[in-house]
Order: structure tokens, then C-alpha cells, then sequence
């Protein structure tokens, strides 16, 4: 039991507080007063039970408020108690009271600014600020709303979140997902999504999330196997870190078989080293950086027949499936009449080609 009081002692004096003797020798909650006289908690007047709760300042309709809290146990009686503004207009809470765990909401008391630095302050009757909120540029239609853990000790944060005048406030649900067409297929793209106006974070490592995440922006590629971790952050609030799976794939074995650039444009064939049929819809030819031109959808490249298609000339090819990049081929300048094709394909039948020297002028 003393270990416990002990405990709780240094933990209250790390915020602020601490206990003092009375005059009957018992022991009392009080702000610190070094070299002077004890006060009590109530002499000090530390505490007030009365707070700014919420405060809409950019309403999407209707009136701008602001909403006091009594988290107390008695009602207060708001006779010569006042809000002012950053610009130093009062406004007085006259023939208003406020009972225990209730709400005050305040409509259309200040012009409050819409952009840029704003304050709220609280007084009592005897001029003593007892609370106040700054906020400056909140979005339309969201509110500051505060959120205590321990209202007698100003446990509290502030967020922008839902308005809720009148009532409890609720904080914004963060959340992210993802979306992804083909999940098992290689060269699919990993789409994420967050809560509007949340911002994404990703990394393919698990060791450290957090720090190790990078700012989404564009939609992932799948062509390896890979554990995927992303979160979604917005204001002070974040949403759980997620974690999928995705692959192994099996790569298919396509390949850039031949160029040729003829009176009508730049030809290129693409051959089928598998066994099995590929669908070319998710087939592209690009740049060594970017699928350019696709096959029509519902083409199939059968094994060992190969389909050529229409590009614009480019002295380096990317062969696509997806999204995924599976060959780039640097083309050289060919005299005319002849074309840049692979050699001996018929002896790579079934096997991943890994290599692209393997090009011939023919």
C-alpha cells in the first residue's frame, strides 16, 4: 500500500501537483508552493470544472458556435462570467447557467476568423481566465473539440473532428484499405485508400513501420513477394497499421522477339516461350519506363505463335505484363531492309529468358 502512494505521489508531482499538511496535520491536493504558505486546491482556485468543449468557427450551413462543458457536480451560474475573442470583443453569459455533465452551446456569439490565428478565452467573474482555446484555419464544416482523459487534472487534446453541439464529442475514425483487381496475378497494382483527407504511409518492411514508411502517391506494382505495411494519418489521429500478402506469381514467359521498322511504322512481335497460353490484354510495349501501347483485350498469345503490334519508334523497348516491367531491349540503328530479332528462340522454349544480348541484326 505505501509503494502504491508512493507511486501515485511522484507521478501527481510530475504534473504539477502535490500534497501539503493542514493545520490538523492531514494531507491535501495543492498547485506547488515553494519557500511560501500551503494552499489547498480550492485556495488556489487550480481547477475549474467548467471548460471550452467545442468551438465551429467555418460552418457549412447555419451558425458558427461555441460549446462550453460543467464536468463538475454543481450547477454554476454563468452571471458575470464572459468569452473574448483574439480581437477583444466580449461577450457576456448573462441569465445563463450550465448543470452538472451538461453542455452549453453558444451560437453566433463572435465572428470568429475563418483563416488564420484565432483564441477563445474563458473568464470568470472575477476576471481570471479559467480556460481558453487557439486554433487557426480549421476546414469547413469541422470543429476543435476537446477530448480529457482526467478533466481535473487538463488531461485533455484538442482535434478537428465532426461537429457535435450539444453533445459528446466524437473523434474522426482514420481508416485505409486496399484494392487490387487481380491480386494474384503478377504485375496487378496495389491501389490504397484512406479517410478523406488522411494521408498514406507504406513500407515493405515489418521491422519498423512507423518510421521506415513512405508517403503514398502512386499505386504499387505487384512483381515480387512481398509482406505490404500501410497506415493512414490525419491531424494528430492515425489509423491501425495494416499488413497483407501478396504473391509468389508465376512470371510469364514472354519475351520481345523482334523489331523492324517498316514505311508504315515500328513493328515490334512478342513470343510466347511458355507452355501455356498468356492473356495479351495485359500485355504492353513502352519505353524501358512506361507500358505505351496495349494489345486489344481478349487477345490470347498462344505457345511458340508470336503477334506483333504497332508502335511509335523508340530506340529502347519495355516488354510489360500488368504493370510489371519483365525485359527492356536497347535497339540499335538498323540499316534497311532488316530487322533486330532475337536468336535461337527455339532453343529457350520453356525456359525464362533472363538475358538481352541475345539480339541479332537479321
Amino acid at each position: 500500500m505505501f509503494l502504491r502512494r508512493l507511486i501515485l505521489l511522484y507521478i501527481l508531482v510530475s504534473l504539477g501537483l502535490t500534497t501539503v499538511a493542514n493545520a490538523e496535520d492531514t494531507w491535501e491536493w495543492s498547485a506547488p508552493t515553494k519557500a511560501a504558505v500551503n494552499t489547498t486546491v480550492e485556495d488556489a482556485e487550480l481547477h475549474t470544472t467548467l471548460i471550452i468543449s467545442e468551438v465551429l468557427a467555418t460552418p457549412e450551413e447555419g451558425e458558427e458556435f461555441v460549446e462550453l462543458y460543467n464536468y463538475g457536480t454543481e450547477k454554476i451560474i454563468l452571471d458575470g462570467w464572459w468569452l473574448e475573442d483574439a480581437a477583444g470583443k466580449k461577450v457576456y453569459l448573462k441569465e445563463k447557467s450550465i448543470s452538472t455533465r451538461e453542455y452549453l452551446v453558444l451560437y453566433g456569439t463572435f465572428s470568429l476568423n475563418n483563416t488564420g490565428e484565432e483564441e477563445i478565452a474563458l473568464h470568470s467573474p472575477d476576471g481570471e481566465i479559467v480556460d481558453s482555446v487557439a486554433f487557426a484555419d480549421l476546414p469547413k464544416g469541422k470543429s476543435l473539440s476537446l477530448f480529457c482523459e482526467v478533466y481535473e487534472l487538463h488531461f485533455c487534446d484538442a482535434e478537428v473532428t465532426i461537429a457535435t453541439p450539444g453533445a459528446a464529442n466524437v473523434k474522426e475514425e482514420i481508416k485505409a484499405w486496399s484494392s487490387s483487381l487481380e491480386k494474384s496475378t503478377y504485375g496487378s497494382e496495389i491501389i490504397l485508400h484512406a479517410t478523406e483527407g488522411a494521408v498514406l504511409y507504406y513500407t515493405f518492411s515489418g521491422h519498423d513501420p512507423i518510421n521506415e514508411a513512405e508517403e503514398y502517391s502512386v499505386p504499387l506494382i505487384m512483381t515480387n513477394q512481398l509482406d505490404l505495411y500501410y497506415f493512414a494519418i490525419k491531424g494528430g489521429s492515425s489509423s491501425p497499421i495494416y499488413h497483407e500478402s501478396y504473391g509468389p506469381y508465376t512470371v510469364p514467359n514472354i519475351v520481345i522477339n523482334e523489331v523492324a521498322d517498316l514505311v508504315d511504322g515500328t513493328y515490334v512481335e512478342v513470343l510466347n516461350l511458355g507452355r501455356t497460353p498468356v492473356d495479351a490484354g495485359k500485355i504492353s510495349i513502352g519505353d524501358e519506363n512506361i507500358p505505351l501501347h496495349t494489345f486489344a483485350k481478349g487477345t490470347v498469345l498462344y505457345p511458340n505463335v508470336p503477334r506483333s503490334i504497332r508502335i511509335k519508334s523508340t530506340p529502347s523497348l519495355g516488354l510489360y505484363y500488368g504493370g510489371g516491367r519483365l525485359e527492356v531491349v536497347h535497339i540499335p540503328s538498323l540499316p534497311a531492309g532488316k530487322s533486330f530479332a532475337r536468336a535461337d528462340t527455339t532453343s529457350l522454349l520453356g525456359n525464362i529468358y533472363q538475358g538481352i544480348d541475345r539480339y541479332v541484326v537479321s
